[in-house]
Formats: structure tokens, sequence, C-alpha cells
């Protein structure tokens, strides 16, 4: 029994694993239930909030995920196969010589054919006054997709009791 390598009946045994651009960011806000308005949307071209967030004031962090066409495809075809969507969101200073709020939570929803858009919400939080920088990052399971990577290089929070406002 010859066990050589042959490759030409084990080619694809080094075939490339191809992943696809499964799913997207489709929006990113915060709500602050305590705060007029409520909901601060961040703009994905420009990564920059609409408004700071205020310090020591809960909010709720809110990513709104899109399935792409190949991964509505996927979907279609894999009935049986459970897919899942992990959203890992990171905020911490600016400053690490501050000794300031570090967040960072986890949160997964499954995906399914029936549906095309999902909304993620991570645990309520709070920071204190300060600049920090959030990256969030998607990871699904079940498919070999491309993880997904969204960065706010700067999110400014105030104390809106302070004379020395960010913003």
């Amino acid at each position: 029994m010859n066990n050589a390598f042959q490759p030409e009946k084990d080619i694809n045994m080094f075939a490339p694993i191809s992943l696809i651009n499964f799913i997207e960011v489709a929006g990113v806000c915060f709500h602050h239930p305590t705060c007029i308005p409520s909901m601060r949307s961040v703009s994905l071209d420009s990564q920059k909030i609409s408004s700071a967030l205020m310090a020591e004031r809960v909010f709720t962090l809110i990513v709104d995920i899109g399935i792409t066409y190949l991964g509505r495809n996927y979907l279609a075809e894999q009935l049986n196969t459970l897919v899942t969507c992990q959203g890992q969101v990171f905020i911490k200073p600016l400053s690490p010589i501050q000794n300031k709020s570090f967040w960072k939570a986890i949160a997964a929803i499954p995906l399914s054919s029936d549906t095309m858009s999902y909304r993620l919400a991570f645990r309520p939080a709070t920071l204190s006054q300060g600049q920090y920088s959030l990256q969030l990052l998607l990871l699904t399971s079940g498919v070999s997709a491309l993880p997904v990577l969204f960065e706010m290089p700067l999110l400014e929070v105030f104390n809106p009791s302070s004379e020395d406002k960010i913003g």
C-alpha cells in the first residue's frame, strides 16, 4: 500500500478555505435613555458620533447588522446549519495615564434565512468623562466568513455639570 503524497489526487487537500463577506455593519448608535435626544447615531463614513455621550449616565450600544448578498445565498442553502453573529465591543481611554473606565462586552444572536437585518444590543454601561476609542468586532460562527471590524478613533464623554465640556 502506497501512502506517498500524490499531488494529482490530493490537490484539494491544499485548496485555500474561501471566506465570504457574510455580514456588514448597517448602523451604530448609543441609546441614552435619560437624555434628549436619547439616540446618538454614529456616522459610518466619518466614524464620529452625532453628539458626545454624558458621563456617568447609562447608555446601551446598539449595532444594526445586515446580511450581504453572499450571506443570503449561503443561509438559503444551509437550512440545517446554525449560524450566529457574535459582537465584541471594546471601549478604552485614549490616555493610558488617566484612570478612566474601560468597557468590554459580548452579545450574540442567531441568524436565519428569513431575516436579512438584525439589531445587536450590548449590556448597559456608563463611562466617566474623557476621550475614548471604540472597536467593534463582529464574528460569524457556523460559516467561513470574514470578521467585520468597525472602529471609532474618538468617542467623547463629557460631564454635563462641569463648565469644561468636551466637544
